[in-house]
């Protein structure tokens, strides 16, 4: 019984993030509020255990609801549930972040080589 529960507990959440993803596609502020506080605990994390810092992670986040609130009208439901459609932003941005991290310190350390040469 309790497993049929959480299923339908699943299904109105997802119905409700759908329902705000329909408003945030109109620009409705106030849903993308409500969607914001209802995600971003969860992309947070995922971008923590990406990028291990925080700030990095909190850079990537805001990037990831930017891209949402942007391209809310192309989500399409019968693709994926909001949340899913969500942290595949929030991967993409987060991978973005660790590449350009890595390349600032790739060149930072051939500038110190540079220098040490000299």
């Amino acid at each position: 019984m309790r497993d049929s529960a959480a299923q339908v507990d699943g299904e109105e959440v997802r119905a409700h993030d759908e329902r705000l993803m329909a408003k945030v596609a109109d620009r409705d502020h106030a849903a993308f509020a409500e969607f914001f506080d209802r995600q971003a605990p969860v992309v947070l994390g995922v971008l923590m255990r990406l990028l291990g810092q925080r700030w990095l992670a909190e850079e990537a986040l805001q990037e990831t609801f930017l891209q949402c609130w942007m391209q809310a009208g192309e989500y399409r439901r019968e693709q994926a549930s909001p949340r899913a459609w969500l942290l595949m932003i929030a991967r993409s941005r987060g991978l973005d972040r660790l590449r350009r991290e890595r390349s600032r310190g790739s060149r930072s350390g051939m500038m110190k080589m540079a220098v040490m040469m000299g």
